[in-house]
């Protein structure tokens, strides 16, 4: 069975930040400071670059030593969100950071108290990957604007609501659950699916190898 890690593409790109970024306010320093040693700490692990996109054992790796490094912590709702929109304006220095700023949001949501999240993502040059990876039941992510490779991975019931477009691997090993995207989303969609609901108010580019579940693509092909 084909690793859908091995086509994760645009990876060893160089994506320059923004050096200049006007504030609007959305972030509260207050909120974001007591996450920020967390993230610098996982983003010093010295994870190599080919091996977190070949085995996704490496990125169920990560995921669980972020979760025993926060689980203790529990922060709201309020602080990831704004945690977010901060991750995505300032703190990606590196492709690397997009993908484990996505894992660290995940494992933040999962721990947290909070059911609800709304996550704003900034029009940037960056994209988050693997956001709501592992994502459970009763929980709900409320995404605005755009997202990267592998959102809603191994879902296992919460639900993902994105206004904006998605790109690759979508859905990649969702168990149950619901996506979805009020917009369009890129190739291989539902690889691995198994269950849930997959729902997509533009178009789909491609689906990967769906064992299991509902999809519905409600634009019109040419």
């Amino acid at each position: 069975m084909k690793n859908p890690f091995e086509a994760f593409r645009d990876y060893f790109e160089d994506h320059p930040s923004k050096t200049s970024i006007s504030k609007t306010g959305r972030e509260q320093e207050s909120n974001i400071l007591p996450i920020l040693p967390f993230f610098e700490k996982i983003r010093e692990e010295s994870t190599p670059l080919a091996a977190i996109v070949l085995n996704n054992t490496v990125i169920e790796g990560l995921y669980k030593k972020i979760i025993k490094l926060v689980e203790n912590y529990a922060f709201s709702a309020s602080q990831i969100e704004d945690f977010t929109y901060k991750l995505c304006l300032e703190l990606i220095k590196a492709p690397f950071d997009s993908i484990k700023g996505g894992i660290f949001i995940s494992a933040l949501i999962n721990t947290s108290p909070g059911k609800l999240f709304f996550l704003e993502i900034p029009d940037s040059n960056h994209l988050v990957h693997f956001l709501g990876y592992q994502l459970p039941e009763g929980k709900t992510i409320e995404i605005d604007g755009n997202t990267g490779d592998f959102l809603g991975t191994n879902l296992s019931g919460g639900t993902i609501s994105v206004s904006g477009n998605v790109r690759d691997w979508a859905g990649t090993g969702m168990k149950g659950g619901r996506i979805v995207i009020n917009g369009s989303c890129g190739r291989f969609a539902c690889e691995w699916m198994r269950g849930g609901n997959f729902l997509v108010t533009g178009k789909i580019e491609s689906l990967g190898k769906v064992i299991k579940g509902e999809i519905r693509e409600f634009a019109e092909r040419q």
